[in-house]
């Protein structure tokens, strides 16, 4: 089984209009969030406790937005099942490119100079972070060595040396995955590099 953690709300925000949240980034008082659902996928940026939306970016309504990682100066967007990733400028706000991507988009993060993307697996994708080509992947996988995987990865932070990750459809609210040489730190899970 995998361990839980717990968190502990230190304060609330209010959030400006209707979205099925998939993804969030936040940059000081400023919040990019990419919104979910066919024909009501968005991405949008706002004021952190402000009640209206600074502007939205429609996404068609063949795409389904899910996880957003900020990198340089690109806002990358992921879909879901299109298999598609959507390059956004954030500083004119506009869509720069639409580069393919191998597998379905759910969760996404920064780690050093790449993007770090899941699938609903457990498996994580680390990216190049110009044209999101595949430059290996890691499987999640219980702490002693070849043991069970840990599936249903779904979004992702990296911080402080550490991935974080929900896993889907859990009650679980993160998961710590230790991606690096050493000892596995007590209550955590490592992603294992293929052989």
């Amino acid at each position: 089984m995998v361990p839980t953690l717990g968190v502990e709300v230190i304060e609330r925000y209010p959030h400006p209009g209707q979205g099925f949240t998939q993804g969030l980034v936040v940059e000081g008082d400023l919040v990019w969030e990419s919104t979910g659902l066919y024909g009501q996928s968005t991405l949008r940026c706002y004021r952190l406790g402000d009640a209206v939306l600074q502007w939205v970016g429609a996404l068609g309504d063949e795409l389904f937005g899910e996880g957003i990682c900020r990198i340089g100066c690109s806002l990358w967007q992921l879909t879901w099942k299109e298999h598609l990733a959507l390059r956004w400028c954030p500083r004119t706000r506009t869509l720069q490119q639409t580069v393919a991507l191998d597998r379905h988009g759910w969760g996404a993060c920064r780690m050093g100079g790449v993007l770090v993307t899941t699938d609903g697996t457990d498996e994580l994708v680390v990216r190049n972070a110009h044209a999101l080509c595949p430059v290996r992947t890691l499987r999640a996988t219980a702490a002693a060595c070849g043991s069970d995987p840990i599936g249903r990865l779904n979004d992702l932070t990296y911080a402080r040396g550490r991935l974080w990750t929900n896993l889907f459809r859990t009650p679980s609210n993160a998961q710590d995955l230790w991606i690096g040489p050493g000892r596995v730190p007590r209550g955590t899970r490592r992603a294992y590099l293929p052989e």
